[in-house]
């Protein structure tokens, strides 16, 4: 059962940081596997709910309020790195809780550039998450019902996406506007010779770059 559910929480691991995938290793050569699955059967206690509609919350622990020694803080934080790619309720005997909706939008539309920043990240550690609980399921020969809760995730994380590339393009129009007010006011000092050149050579890189945006998104 542990080597199975170390391969589940390997494969698990898609498009993580390094970082992360190097404490699975340590973890593992720490022969400390064991222990942390004896630790989140026994006494997992489920964090705060952390749904993909709500603002993200982190999973971070406060190492320097914990009495212990160096081991014991290195065993702690290996098992909290794991512990996030892990649905709270996977050991407790409970079921998932119930889908909720989406970002649409409007709403992302309305956040800064930070937010959807940690948004997006907090999106994919829960898509991690329900991915692992998927082949935890199917590992047990159980129904997994909680496929709407993966296809929202990728939804909202393809919705970011979207916002972002919004607001480049419309920086960029924004920078050519200035770019050609400031070339009508004679204010750029290039050989004049050469400015009808360059000033193509510009409108034909913007020409370029909006098609490719439009091909995109068709």
């Amino acid at each position: 059962f542990i080597l199975c559910t170390m391969t589940l929480l390997s494969k698990s691991l898609v498009a993580t940081r390094p970082s992360t995938k190097k404490s699975l290793i340590c973890l593992h050569r720490n022969n400390t596997f064991a222990s942390f699955l004896t630790f989140t059967i026994n006494s997992h206690q489920p964090a705060a709910a952390h749904h993909f509609h709500t603002s993200p919350s982190t999973f971070a622990t406060n190492i320097d309020d914990l009495e212990h020694s160096q081991a014991d803080l290195h065993a702690q934080s290996n098992r909290d790195v794991v512990q996030e790619f892990i649905e709270p309720t996977l050991f407790a005997a409970k079921s998932m809780e119930e889908s909720g909706r989406a970002w649409d939008l409007n709403e992302l539309r309305r956040k800064s550039f930070d937010d959807l920043h940690r948004l997006y990240f907090a999106l994919l550690k829960e898509r991690n998450r329900l991915h692992t609980a998927k082949l935890f399921y199917k590992f047990m020969q159980k129904v997994f019902d909680q496929n709407e809760r993966i296809v929202n995730c990728k939804k909202s994380m393809t919705r970011i996406k979207q916002v972002i590339q919004e607001r480049e393009e419309l920086a960029r129009e924004l920078a050519w506007d200035e770019f050609t007010e400031n070339r009508d006011r004679g204010e750029y000092k290039w050989p004049i010779e050469l400015k009808n050149e360059n000033v193509q050579q510009l409108v034909e890189k913007y020409d370029l770059w909006t098609l490719r945006n439009a091909r995109q998104q068709e």
